[in-house]
Protein backbone atom coordinates (compact mmCIF):
# COMPACT_ATOMS: atom_id res chain seq x y z
CA UNK A 1 0.00 0.00 0.00
CA UNK A 2 1.22 3.77 -1.23
CA UNK A 3 0.00 6.79 0.62
CA UNK A 4 1.22 9.63 -0.65
CA UNK A 5 -1.23 11.79 1.34
CA UNK A 6 2.00 14.15 3.26
CA UNK A 7 4.96 12.64 0.70
CA UNK A 8 6.69 16.11 -0.27
CA UNK A 9 8.70 13.59 -2.79
CA UNK A 10 12.05 12.87 -3.30
CA UNK A 11 14.55 13.43 -0.52
CA UNK A 12 11.62 13.29 1.54
CA UNK A 13 11.38 10.44 4.49
CA UNK A 14 9.94 6.85 3.53
CA UNK A 15 8.19 4.92 6.35
CA UNK A 16 7.45 0.73 5.95
CA UNK A 17 5.32 -0.75 7.93
CA UNK A 18 5.59 -3.80 8.17
CA UNK A 19 2.94 -6.65 8.39
CA UNK A 20 2.17 -9.53 10.64
CA UNK A 21 0.57 -12.49 10.87
CA UNK A 22 -3.25 -11.20 8.82
CA UNK A 23 -3.72 -9.50 5.63
CA UNK A 24 -2.46 -5.90 5.64
CA UNK A 25 -4.34 -2.97 5.00
CA UNK A 26 -3.09 0.68 4.32
CA UNK A 27 -1.18 2.85 6.27
CA UNK A 28 -3.65 4.80 8.63
CA UNK A 29 -2.99 8.57 10.05
CA UNK A 30 -3.90 6.69 13.68
CA UNK A 31 -0.94 5.09 13.65
CA UNK A 32 2.03 6.98 15.40
CA UNK A 33 4.01 6.66 12.02
CA UNK A 34 1.06 8.39 10.55
CA UNK A 35 1.38 11.47 12.97
CA UNK A 36 4.82 11.46 12.31
CA UNK A 37 4.58 11.22 8.47
CA UNK A 38 2.53 14.16 8.56
CA UNK A 39 4.66 15.79 10.63
CA UNK A 40 7.50 14.95 8.50
CA UNK A 41 6.46 14.83 4.63
CA UNK A 42 6.67 11.05 4.59
CA UNK A 43 5.91 8.63 2.53
CA UNK A 44 3.81 6.17 3.77
CA UNK A 45 4.37 2.05 2.51
CA UNK A 46 2.36 -0.81 3.92
CA UNK A 47 3.95 -4.58 2.79
CA UNK A 48 2.13 -7.30 3.53
CA UNK A 49 4.39 -10.39 4.66
CA UNK A 50 4.04 -13.62 2.76
CA UNK A 51 1.31 -15.89 3.44
CA UNK A 52 -0.75 -14.24 4.91
CA UNK A 53 -3.37 -11.62 2.94
CA UNK A 54 -3.24 -11.84 -0.85
CA UNK A 55 0.79 -12.64 -0.62
CA UNK A 56 0.55 -15.99 -1.46
CA UNK A 57 4.06 -16.95 -2.80
CA UNK A 58 2.98 -21.11 -3.57
CA UNK A 59 0.24 -22.57 -5.03
CA UNK A 60 -0.75 -23.88 -1.15
CA UNK A 61 0.15 -23.95 2.22
CA UNK A 62 1.27 -27.71 2.63
CA UNK A 63 4.29 -28.43 4.65
CA UNK A 64 6.68 -28.73 1.76
CA UNK A 65 5.35 -24.91 1.16
CA UNK A 66 5.55 -23.89 4.25
CA UNK A 67 9.74 -23.83 4.65
CA UNK A 68 9.25 -20.66 2.54
CA UNK A 69 7.36 -19.02 5.76
CA UNK A 70 10.23 -17.70 7.84
CA UNK A 71 11.86 -14.26 9.20
CA UNK A 72 14.86 -14.95 7.08
CA UNK A 73 12.65 -14.95 4.01
CA UNK A 74 10.72 -11.89 5.23
CA UNK A 75 13.39 -9.91 5.87
CA UNK A 76 14.92 -10.82 2.67
CA UNK A 77 11.57 -9.59 0.90
CA UNK A 78 11.87 -6.25 3.09
CA UNK A 79 15.10 -5.59 1.52
CA UNK A 80 14.45 -6.80 -2.04
CA UNK A 81 11.21 -4.03 -1.59
CA UNK A 82 13.24 -0.91 -0.14
CA UNK A 83 15.37 -1.76 -3.30
CA UNK A 84 12.98 -2.10 -5.58
CA UNK A 85 11.01 1.77 -3.99
CA UNK A 86 14.76 2.66 -4.48
CA UNK A 87 14.89 2.16 -8.40
CA UNK A 88 11.84 3.52 -8.92
CA UNK A 89 11.02 6.06 -11.75
CA UNK A 90 7.67 7.42 -12.59
CA UNK A 91 8.93 7.98 -15.91
CA UNK A 92 8.97 3.85 -16.53
CA UNK A 93 6.26 1.82 -16.27
CA UNK A 94 6.60 -0.77 -13.18
CA UNK A 95 6.05 -4.35 -14.59
CA UNK A 96 6.92 -6.20 -11.22
CA UNK A 97 3.67 -5.82 -8.94
CA UNK A 98 0.32 -6.24 -9.28
CA UNK A 99 -1.55 -3.71 -9.29
CA UNK A 100 1.70 -1.77 -10.52
CA UNK A 101 2.98 0.79 -8.55
CA UNK A 102 2.68 4.47 -9.58
CA UNK A 103 4.32 8.00 -7.30
CA UNK A 104 4.74 10.94 -8.16
CA UNK A 105 8.22 11.18 -7.92
CA UNK A 106 11.10 8.84 -7.38
CA UNK A 107 12.60 8.31 -3.79
CA UNK A 108 15.97 7.05 -4.80
CA UNK A 109 17.37 10.46 -2.06
CA UNK A 110 14.67 9.61 0.47
CA UNK A 111 15.93 7.95 4.04
CA UNK A 112 13.58 4.78 4.80
CA UNK A 113 12.62 3.95 8.36
CA UNK A 114 10.78 0.47 8.92
CA UNK A 115 8.16 0.41 11.74
CA UNK A 116 6.53 -2.77 13.14
CA UNK A 117 4.84 -3.74 16.57
CA UNK A 118 5.16 -7.16 17.79
CA UNK A 119 6.37 -10.05 15.66
CA UNK A 120 6.88 -7.30 12.91
CA UNK A 121 8.60 -5.16 15.27
CA UNK A 122 11.11 -8.10 15.25
CA UNK A 123 11.29 -7.96 11.63
CA UNK A 124 12.46 -3.57 11.71
CA UNK A 125 14.35 -4.81 14.32
CA UNK A 126 16.21 -7.49 12.70
CA UNK A 127 16.24 -5.53 9.25
CA UNK A 128 19.06 -3.20 10.25
CA UNK A 129 20.85 -5.59 11.47
CA UNK A 130 20.90 -8.10 8.47
CA UNK A 131 20.42 -5.45 5.56
CA UNK A 132 22.40 -2.41 7.50
CA UNK A 133 22.39 -0.22 3.86
CA UNK A 134 18.39 -0.72 3.15
CA UNK A 135 17.54 1.91 5.92
CA UNK A 136 18.14 4.66 8.16
CA UNK A 137 16.90 3.37 11.27
CA UNK A 138 13.33 1.22 12.68
CA UNK A 139 10.78 1.29 15.50
CA UNK A 140 10.59 -1.93 16.58
CA UNK A 141 7.46 -2.07 19.08
CA UNK A 142 6.52 -4.48 21.30
CA UNK A 143 9.23 -6.90 19.85
CA UNK A 144 10.00 -9.79 21.63
CA UNK A 145 13.54 -10.26 19.85
CA UNK A 146 15.08 -12.95 22.08
CA UNK A 147 14.86 -16.07 21.22
CA UNK A 148 11.97 -18.31 23.65
CA UNK A 149 11.47 -21.99 23.43
CA UNK A 150 7.99 -23.69 22.69
CA UNK A 151 6.77 -19.89 22.24
CA UNK A 152 3.46 -20.73 22.65
CA UNK A 153 1.85 -16.84 22.48
CA UNK A 154 3.11 -17.12 19.02
CA UNK A 155 1.94 -20.70 17.87
CA UNK A 156 -1.87 -18.93 18.89
CA UNK A 157 -1.58 -15.79 16.66
CA UNK A 158 -0.37 -17.80 13.99
CA UNK A 159 -2.57 -20.53 14.16
CA UNK A 160 -5.67 -18.54 14.39
CA UNK A 161 -4.29 -16.73 11.22
CA UNK A 162 -4.01 -19.44 9.10
CA UNK A 163 -7.26 -20.66 10.04
CA UNK A 164 -8.65 -17.37 9.00
CA UNK A 165 -10.65 -17.75 5.30
CA UNK A 166 -8.78 -15.01 3.83
CA UNK A 167 -5.64 -17.30 3.59
CA UNK A 168 -7.85 -19.96 2.77
CA UNK A 169 -8.34 -21.56 6.37
CA UNK A 170 -11.72 -22.33 8.33
CA UNK A 171 -12.15 -20.71 11.14
CA UNK A 172 -13.81 -23.48 12.55
CA UNK A 173 -10.00 -24.61 13.16
CA UNK A 174 -9.15 -22.03 15.40
CA UNK A 175 -11.32 -23.44 18.47
CA UNK A 176 -8.76 -26.48 17.49
CA UNK A 177 -5.93 -24.25 17.54
CA UNK A 178 -6.03 -22.95 20.73
CA UNK A 179 -7.27 -26.26 22.72
CA UNK A 180 -4.39 -27.71 21.37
Amino acid sequence: YVDETHWCGDGCPIFLYIGGEGPQGPPSDRLFMGYLAKKMGALMLALEHRFYGASQPTANMSVENLRYLSSSQALADLARFIEFIREYSPSKVDMWSTPPLKMLSSARHSKLVAFGGSYPGNLAAWLPLKYPAALAGSVASSAPVHAQNNFLQYADVTGTAFAAPSVGGSLACSGAIQEA
